[in-house]
Formats: C-alpha cells, sequence, structure tokens
C-alpha cells in the first residue's frame, strides 16, 4: 500500500473502520475513504495535517480533527458537514451524535452533533500530558483515556467531569473490547473489567 504523507507518530489516530467496511486514513493534509464492498477510494483535501479520524458509529459521518478543530464530512460524498473549533485535536471516539476529542492540553472534549451549539462538556486535565488514545465502550456507559504522560482514565458517562477510574501505565494506549478496556503498555497489557 502507498502511504504518501504518513507521518513516524505512533500517537498519530489517524486510521478508523466501520462496521459497514469503510475505512478512513489520514494521511498528511488529505483524507482517503476506502469503501471495501465496492472497492471505491474517495479523498477531500484538508486543510492542515490530520492528526485524528474517526467513523460514526452508524458509519454516516467521518470526524477529521487537526490544529485547528474538527471538520465533520458525510462518508457518502465527502461533503463538509460543519466544523467544531477547538486547538490541537489528537484523538476522536464517537458514541450515537456524541464525537468526543482529546487535545494537546490534556483536555477531554465532548461535542453533540445535533445542537447548533454542540460543545456540551469540557473536562480539564491540567497537569496531564496530551490525549493520545480515546475510545467509548461499545455500549456507552464509559469512555477512557491515555495521556503522553502515562496515565489512563476512565470516565463514567454521567459523571463525565471526574475520572472513575486513574491508573499511571508509561507508553500506554487504550482499546475497547465489550466491556473491557484495554491499555497496551511498552511490553504488556493491562486488561481493566468496566
Amino acid at each position: 500500500m502507498d502511504a504518501p504523507g504518513v507521518d513516524c507518530d505512533y500517537n498519530a489516530n489517524i486510521l478508523d473502520s466501520s462496521v459497514d467496511n469503510l475505512v478512513a486514513i489520514g494521511l498528511g493534509d488529505t483524507l482517503y475513504l476506502y469503501n471495501a464492498v465496492t472497492g471505491a477510494i474517495d479523498s477531500v483535501q484538508c486543510k492542515s495535517h490530520i492528526s485524528s479520524v474517526a467513523i460514526s458509529n452508524a458509519g454516516e459521518h467521518v470526524a477529521v480533527g487537526d490544529a485547528s478543530g474538527i471538520t465533520l464530512y458525510d462518508t457518502i460524498e465527502l461533503k463538509k458537514q460543519r466544523t467544531l473549533p477547538s486547538l490541537g485535536i489528537t484523538s476522536l471516539s464517537w458514541q450515537g451524535d456524541i464525537v468526543s476529542a482529546g487535545n494537546s492540553k490534556g483536555s477531554l472534549l465532548h461535542y453533540d452533533v445535533t445542537k447548533a451549539k454542540p460543545l456540551v462538556q469540557r473536562v480539564e486535565n491540567p497537569g496531564l500530558g496530551s490525549i493520545i488514545g480515546l475510545k467509548w465502550r461499545v455500549d456507552g456507559v464509559s469512555i477512557a483515556t491515555s495521556h503522553t504522560d502515562g496515565y489512563v482514565k476512565v470516565y463514567d458517562r454521567n459523571r463525565l467531569e471526574k475520572a472513575t477510574m486513574e491508573q499511571y501505565e508509561p507508553h500506554s494506549a487504550v482499546k475497547v473490547s465489550g466491556r473491557s478496556l484495554l491499555a497496551f503498555v511498552a511490553s504488556k497489557y493491562v486488561l481493566f473489567r468496566l
């Protein structure tokens, strides 16, 4: 596979897939959307270097994060739907109509894309590094973050203002599988039952 513009940055979140066999990848300042069923590849030029992509749960939208914020595109024609301003987006994850974003300051932002004023909550994490991993549990009960300084945090959907679980795991990345959170750490993994 040819991948022009790919960075050697293991913290980048530039690849996502959907249950409908769509694959989104951000290379440089270009978003590519591959349909594995039809073999079609579409692309759109974005404003700046892409740091994160995430396809919505229903597969209708793809969110693209960069230094200036989040841009939402429909997955059929890659038409721009709206822009959600925020600085330094590093990771994205969807839960229904909510797209959650982590930024380079360690803040966790939740946007309801159906609202005129979409920012519904901002959780500050002073002193923590960039959020490099962000994932909602499949059933939407909780969301997990991993930070460049090694912290893994879990937030309950009903108490998003404060982490309900926190653990220091250097060089971690998070993945959610069903009701479990996997924190991948340099040479091992830690399993949290949520």
